[in-house]
């Protein structure tokens, strides 16, 4: 028989797949052809691939869940601070499309979450794979940072706000 903690990582997971499904339109096209309105699917994906994963494998529900706060959680939100920075700052919006930082934040992050997920599968390679992903996620944060902490503190030059 099933427990009840089961039943809730697996009930979490369908939740959320159907919020995901229905309010974000996950499997669709996005409107818009951005950077950032792809990576916020990835994002979601990985929200939903840490949730499914750790009500499949319940014993390993503390790694899983890690594709969900680093690949999903993580990336989601310093890819909304990425837009939140340009707009509120009144910056040209096209910047988003002409810099490759925000590949590298995803591809850091993502690669985190992979690694960090992947510890407990590698024989004697544990806490290697978990300072491997703290890497990954440092270098991500750093080079968002770097593109962006000067952007929060000066102003664009747009006569309007984006927003």
């Amino acid at each position: 028989a099933m427990n009840f903690q089961i039943a809730g990582l697996y009930l979490r997971a369908l939740i959320a797949s159907c919020v995901m499904l229905r309010s974000w339109s996950l499997f669709h096209k996005p409107q818009t052809h951005s950077r950032l309105a792809y990576l916020i699917k990835a994002s979601a994906l990985m929200v939903l691939a840490g949730l499914w994963m750790a009500a499949v494998q319940p014993a390993l529900a503390l790694h899983w869940m890690h594709l969900t706060y680093i690949g999903g959680f993580g990336l989601m939100t310093f890819t909304v601070a990425s837009r939140v920075t340009l707009a509120h700052g009144s910056y040209d919006l096209a910047f988003e499309a002409k810099t490759s930082s925000l590949y590298w934040i995803a591809g850091f992050f993502l690669f985190a979450a992979v690694t960090r997920a992947a510890a407990p599968f590698i024989a004697n390679g544990y806490l290697s794979h978990l300072q491997y992903a703290a890497i990954c996620w440092l270098a991500g944060v750093t080079i968002w940072a770097s593109v962006f902490i000067k952007r929060i503190f000066r102003r664009g030059g747009l006569d309007k706000p984006s927003c």
